[in-house]
């Protein structure tokens, strides 16, 4: 989990001093309205799913609606007005932009660290090694993806050459992988959660190596805006990110399964147990 940077901390922290001061100043502001766009929704957000729960944006005097978009729709965000911010990964970060601009939207917030896939073998492996790779395939992402950029850099550290020592697959879809990994595709694949546990459940996958442990941390999940938009409101961007930075606080003093009650409804498909992991 990021940590939260010691100016938003103090906010958090001291809410009440200024919303106070705003409110006898002011009266009461209508809620500012914040949409935020989700290339998918991710168990490494569940701060940010914490916060929307609890009413932490909400205690901002901000009206969050956090909506999921598909990928190719959440690329053009910014074009068509689907959404202000942006939760996503950093390589879907560099390649959202307003089109005919080079102006890439700016990350401002991060939520996770590590990236969150992990290497399936077909067997238990108790005794596994990045030797164990040699001369076998991994079921892995397009190359594009944060996902498969953070498994190539994991083979380059262990010394394994791409495409000869090892051969990654990057041309099946999202949505056919897990089918073709049950058909006999590769030797490994890469899955990030819930999937990686739902195929060890059924026994069709086991967990053999972490990927986000195996290289250096990165900001692999991240709020992102355009520059206009930080810019025109810096405020109501810092009332968000308070709101964000107690939502990872109260995940830091609740156990996993408090967690995981909290943030259900964002994940029905999956089940307690599951999502407690």
């Amino acid at each position: 989990m990021a940590v939260p940077n010691p100016h938003s901390l103090y906010c958090c922290r001291n809410r009440h001093l200024w919303s106070k001061d705003l409110f006898f100043r002011h009266g009461p502001e209508k809620p500012f309205p914040i949409k935020v766009v989700e290339a998918q929704r991710s168990p490494l957000a569940i701060p940010h799913y914490i916060a929307i729960a609890q009413g932490f944006y909400r205690e901002q005097n901000l009206a969050l609606d956090s909506n999921v978009s598909r990928p190719a729709e959440a690329n053009q965000w910014s074009l068509e007005e689907k959404g202000d911010i942006i939760l996503c990964n950093l390589s879907q970060q560099f390649f959202t932009q307003p089109l005919g601009t080079n102006t890439n939207q700016i990350a401002f917030a991060s939520l996770a660290r590590k990236d969150g896939t992990f290497l399936l073998g077909r067997e238990q492996q108790t005794d596994f090694s990045w030797e164990t790779l040699k001369r076998r395939s991994i079921l892995g992402d397009a190359p594009d993806e944060q996902s498969n950029i953070i498994l190539e850099e994991a083979l380059k550290q262990n010394k394994l050459t791409l495409q000869q020592q090892v051969i990654i697959i990057q041309n099946v879809p999202l949505e056919l992988k897990v089918g073709a990994f049950q058909a006999g595709v590769g030797h490994y694949v890469q899955m990030s959660e819930p999937l990686a546990s739902i195929a060890e459940e059924r026994g069709e996958g086991w967990v053999v190596a972490t990927l986000g442990d195996a290289v250096e941390p990165i900001p692999s999940l991240i709020f992102a805006a355009s520059p206009s938009y930080l810019k025109q409101h810096g405020g109501e961007i810092q009332r968000f990110v308070n709101g964000l930075c107690k939502g990872m606080l109260w995940l830091d003093y609740h156990s996993s399964s408090e967690a995981a009650t909290v943030v259900a409804q964002y994940f029905p498909e999956i089940d307690k147990q599951t999502l407690e992991k």
